[in-house]
């Protein structure tokens, strides 16, 4: 064989080989900006998705899911990880991840029509959160003392950047780079909540909407 062939053959294997290693890059899992792995760590003998979507919050709105983790403790002894469940939230349950400190600067209390049952007033922290001590009950670090995965979209934190970026005169990539980061510490921020739905239920979740 002459030496234009062999360079010829050459350089159609290696331009093969970079075209696969782009292909599998692009394919993999959680490729580019979104760190996905943590879903790959959910492998529990049940798992449930709780579905915020749409959703109005209330001052139990996180017993369903406290409710499961106890039941199958007091069935069957089973508890994280053997039992996995993940809870998303779209904009109208955006509270429920947002930190203290976005509750008290953008009046989330006032905007939601949420009141502090501490103070009777439109609250300025996170009523849902609970105690960081003592985590116990249907509260969001109760929830994540047991395994538990809170989600919030993306897509719903880009709609709310807007609406308050108008309110606030304010960039709303800024105001949603803030939201973000002021995210509770464990939040899973996912491309969009309605394709996270279908992974997780590809991956042996069921569904319950509350």
């Amino acid at each position: 064989m002459s030496h234009s062939r062999r360079a010829f053959l050459a350089s159609i294997a290696g331009t093969a080989s970079l075209a696969a290693g782009v292909r599998a890059a692009a394919q993999a899992p959680g490729a580019g900006k979104w760190d996905l792995a943590w879903m790959d760590t959910l492998k529990g003998r049940h798992k449930q998705l709780y579905d915020l979507m749409w959703h109005t919050l209330r001052p139990n709105t996180l017993n369903p899911p406290t409710n499961y983790f106890e039941i199958h403790e007091e069935l069957s002894g089973l508890k994280f990880p053997d039992v996995n469940v993940v809870i998303g939230a779209n904009s109208s349950c955006m509270p429920i991840n947002a930190s203290d400190a976005l509750w008290a600067k953008y009046m989330i209390g006032e905007r939601y029509k949420i009141t502090d049952p501490a103070t009777g007033k439109p609250a300025v922290r996170n009523v849902y959160l609970g105690s960081a001590t003592s985590p116990t009950g249907g509260t969001v670090r109760g929830l994540q003392a047991r395994g538990a995965v809170f989600m919030m979209c993306n897509k719903a934190l880009q709609g709310v950047s807007r609406d308050w970026a108008r309110d606030l005169a304010v960039s709303p990539s800024d105001l949603h780079a803030e939201l973000v980061a002021g995210m509770n510490p464990g939040v899973k921020v996912v491309p969009a909540l309605t394709w996270a739905v279908g992974t997780l239920q590809e991956r042996g979740f069921t569904y319950e909407k509350l």
